[in-house]
């Protein structure tokens, strides 16, 4: 059973307050919005057992820091925060549990910038992923020149995959949540909006995750009669909203919601396929053991010795219906996809179509580089991750293959692009260092490299790695894989 109202004043969420939790609701979404002397709230609530907590709202920074201290000293942890106004006159209200286990993390009055500046919100994410922590709830408040947060991390013990993205316009969130429910996932289905705060400029701080709850549906950008007209359909399917939060004044009010018919995350199950072998089993409880550390959903694992299959297991760690995943399962290879490449360019070493000392962009036909030693670098510095390219923070931090539609935004080439298309847009950057002074990974070096591999054989990579290395293996389960998520 659940509850929720939005729009009302601070009075009747009071009242409100005293009255459902006397019946045994509690809060899962917490909302405050509009002018901070005239505030609204929305909130939802369930009526189901849990921990002891408390609340607070319509309190000024002073007031909510005091109730932080003597709460959080009580044992208690923040678990749904909410703000409203200007970084100097703004209103705060919050929601804090007992039985929180693990490491937090909660701030308030947090500036935005790089993730590399201490003490941002980007930073503060950044911090949170590294300390295996997780973005719980958030709120965006503060003005255009002046952009504040308030947040409260958890503890992620099960390494739930998680994405903040601090600070998006309505049209540019829809790219972001476009983006993020084709992300391979459950199911392959995507990541899902577990919170999205709403600013009084109608600015969109939003949380994906690859958790799981069910069926869901996310609208943002809702008027109060979009919202009440969308909230009294999903109910009418059998949904609930278990986030909903507003931004703005009066008839500039816009909402953002999220409609599920549960809001607690659905629990992973464990199952193993293929022949057992009992003097190998310790294996299947190191499978299990790294799975569960690290939120991995499927996994095989196969031993061999002189050329005969000694163990061949698959491992599912997920939630209902979830594919059961089985020794003859094929998986994507990421990275190590990169000896391929390794053993095409050796082939073309070996009829001689190739040599290590080959330079790279004069062979593509590429000239007048932005920097001078682009020409230099050779297919071998390429492979060795020595082409002067370090897409670390030490050096560009840039790693154009994840980076691929803002390559093609900024060439305005309306279309995906290729790899000589990338191969351009790097030609015209700096190198991070002299070609074969350093070492640093460079996903883009082997991009580069299978541009130089279609260009000596006029085939696409995939073909020539096929005729040349594939077929004369008899290994026919190797294929390319497509990235949209309407062609998987």
């Amino acid at each position: 059973m659940f509850q929720a109202y939005h729009g009302v004043s601070s009075a009747q969420h009071q009242t409100n307050f005293n009255n459902l939790s006397a019946q045994g609701f509690r809060m899962i979404s917490l909302s405050v919005y509009g002018d901070p002397g005239d505030a609204r709230y929305a909130a939802v609530w369930v009526q189901r057992p849990g921990a002891a907590w408390v609340a607070v709202h319509g309190v000024n920074s002073e007031g909510y820091q005091s109730f932080f201290n003597n709460w959080t000293a009580k044992g208690y942890v923040p678990s749904l925060v909410t703000a409203t106004g200007t970084a100097g006159n703004a209103v705060f209200a919050a929601v804090f549990e007992q039985g929180i286990g693990g490491a937090w993390m909660a701030r308030h009055g947090v500036t935005s910038g790089a993730d590399s500046a201490v003490g941002t919100f980007q930073y503060l994410n950044k911090t949170a992923h590294s300390q295996r922590m997780m973005l719980r709830s958030v709120a965006i408040y503060g003005t255009p020149n002046d952009r504040r947060y308030m947040a409260v991390w958890h503890a992620n013990p099960n390494f739930v995959k998680w994405h903040a993205h601090p600070s998006d316009t309505g049209e540019s969130y829809q790219d972001v949540f476009n983006a993020e429910v084709q992300l391979p996932g459950y199911q392959l289905s995507g990541y899902r909006p577990s919170h999205v705060a709403v600013s009084s400029d109608h600015m969109y701080c939003s949380v994906f995750k690859d958790d799981v709850v069910g069926p869901w549906v996310a609208r943002h950008g809702m008027s109060p009669s979009d919202y009440q007209a969308e909230f009294d359909k999903q109910k009418a399917a059998g949904m609930y909203p278990i986030c909903v939060q507003g931004g703005g004044t009066g008839s500039d009010t816009r909402y953002a919601a999220i409609f599920a018919k549960q809001d607690m995350p659905m629990a992973r199950q464990w199952s193993v396929t293929g022949s057992s072998v009992a003097s190998l089993a310790g294996l299947d409880h190191a499978m299990q053991t790294f799975m569960q550390a690290h939120g991995v959903r499927a996994a095989q694992l196969a031993l061999g010795k002189n050329g005969v299959s000694k163990f061949s297991r698959a491992y599912t760690w997920a939630e209902a219906g979830y594919r059961i995943t089985q020794p003859s399962d094929r998986f994507l290879l990421a990275s190590c996809s990169k000896m391929f490449l390794e053993a095409a360019v050796q082939a073309l070493y070996d009829t001689k179509h190739l040599t290590p000392t080959t330079k790279v962009f004069p062979l593509l036909g590429f000239s007048h580089p932005a920097d001078p030693r682009s020409d230099n670098i050779t297919v071998q510095q390429l492979l060795d991750h020595m082409g002067g390219y370090d897409d670390t923070a030490t050096g560009s931090g840039f790693d154009p293959t994840y980076s691929m539609r803002q390559i093609a935004l900024d060439m305005n080439l309306g279309r995906p692009v290729t790899k000589l298309d990338v191969a351009r847009y790097m030609y015209g950057r700096a190198l991070d260092f002299a070609p074969g002074t350093n070492n640093k990974y460079s996903n883009f070096g082997y991009l580069l490299a299978g541009a130089v591999v279609e260009k000596v054989t006029s085939k696409t990579y995939f073909d020539f790695v096929k005729s040349t290395l594939l077929q004369p293996a008899s290994i026919t389960e190797v294929d390319v894989f497509p990235t949209l998520a309407n062609k998987r």
